[in-house]
């Protein structure tokens, strides 16, 4: 299973996708966090700690910016939930601090402030 949060088209606001796959990652992926879970935790149970959350009720900061934040958010209510092993947030965190660019197949890491978006409290119409 893949989980992500992108924005729609150019809204700012977020949308999840979750999808199977016959791959770890896309071709498009510089670097890859990987967090094991607890047992095997089931699809229905993440949607519905993402819902009971407000996490599916997100506003990206600008531009499209990436989903470190809500990455960052939701492997924090999981790690509470006990799905993920306990310091899963705070190796996210230190990960998620670098923006990763592959110029020439090598990975190179670049400190960059992460851009916190916002988390709806109501739907919007």
């Amino acid at each position: 299973m893949a989980l992500d949060c992108d924005a729609e088209d150019d809204n700012l606001r977020g949308k999840i996708d979750i999808s199977t796959r016959e791959y770890g990652c896309t071709r498009r992926t510089i670097h890859k966090l990987s967090f094991p879970t607890k047992g095997r935790p089931k699809v229905e149970d993440i949607v519905s700690l993402i819902n009971r959350n407000g996490l599916h009720q997100y506003t990206f900061a600008s531009q499209n910016e990436d989903c470190r934040f809500w990455v960052n958010t939701l492997i924090s209510y999981l790690e509470k939930e006990g799905v993920v092993e306990s310091r899963s947030a705070g190796e996210m965190s230190a990960d998620a601090s670098y923006y990763y660019v592959d110029p020439s197949e090598r990975e190179i890491r670049i400190i960059r402030d992460i851009d916190k978006g916002t988390f709806r409290t109501s739907t919007w119409s």
